[in-house]
């Protein structure tokens, strides 16, 4: 599939079980960090069919927004379609209006290198508070991009006014309804000039440590390690 500028290296069931699981590990998410902030309204920016904004709304947020490119099957959405925003997110994100919370999960991988300083401002300029996620290196996964770092994408945020804050990982890192990608990445960012004292008291504020989760580094070390012995095998052969 392709979006406006963005492809999608996905097929309709693929994106369809994305959507599900994303659904569950929204469930589990949201209300701990609702707990630290309430919102009265969030905004989903890569957001598929929108599970993570209808889980908000279920969760009694009145005002949801999803956005993410014209590949969306409006049919699909979890969310009324009145509801969604078509925009290319490989250009500047301009947006008329701000919220309480943005969502950005597993998204920023997708885009170029050279767009993720802008990107990260477009969500800065959208919330005082982004829970945000990115693939970190060796993830793996179709049309990783630019995989980095948690502290690559922090040192973004700070240069934006923004504090990372890791108040999620702790609670959500065994929990086998969250998705792996989302217990080791999901980070949240705070405008410092507005942290309340809850979130100023944390102990993950300012914080942003790199984790792996087991379930994302199991197969890729198996996959190494068998990489290997098939090298090994052939180098033994050459020499014999």
């Amino acid at each position: 599939m392709r979006g406006r500028g963005l492809s999608v290296p996905f097929s309709a069931p693929q994106l369809r079980a994305w959507s599900a699981a994303s659904t569950a590990s929204a469930q589990v998410v949201l209300p701990r960090v609702f707990e630290l902030s309430r919102p009265g309204s969030v905004v989903d920016v890569g957001c598929l069919f929108g599970a993570w904004a209808a889980t908000a709304s279920a969760l009694g947020v009145p005002d949801v927004l999803g956005i993410d490119g014209d590949y969306v099957d409006r049919t699909e959405l979890a969310i009324p379609e009145s509801r969604f925003l078509a925009r290319d997110l490989t250009l500047s994100l301009r947006v008329e209006r701000s919220f309480d919370l943005a969502i950005c999960l597993e998204v920023a991988h997708y885009l170029p290198r050279q767009r993720a300083a802008d990107f990260v401002a477009d969500l800065c300029r959208l919330a005082p508070l982004v829970l945000f996620s990115a693939a970190i290196p060796h993830q793996g996964g179709n049309g990783h991009v630019n995989e980095q770092w948690p502290a690559y994408w922090a040192q973004r945020f700070i240069s934006c006014g923004f504090t990372p804050v890791d108040c999620v990982r702790d609670e959500i890192w065994d929990d086998p309804d969250v998705g792996p990608w989302y217990a080791q990445n999901t980070l949240l960012f705070v405008d410092s000039g507005v942290a309340s004292a809850a979130i100023r008291d944390h102990s993950g504020f300012g914080r942003c440590p790199a984790r792996v989760h087991p379930a994302i580094f199991l197969p890729y070390a198996g996959g190494r390690y068998h990489a290997l012995r098939r090298r090994a095998s052939r180098l033994h052969q050459r020499v014999r």
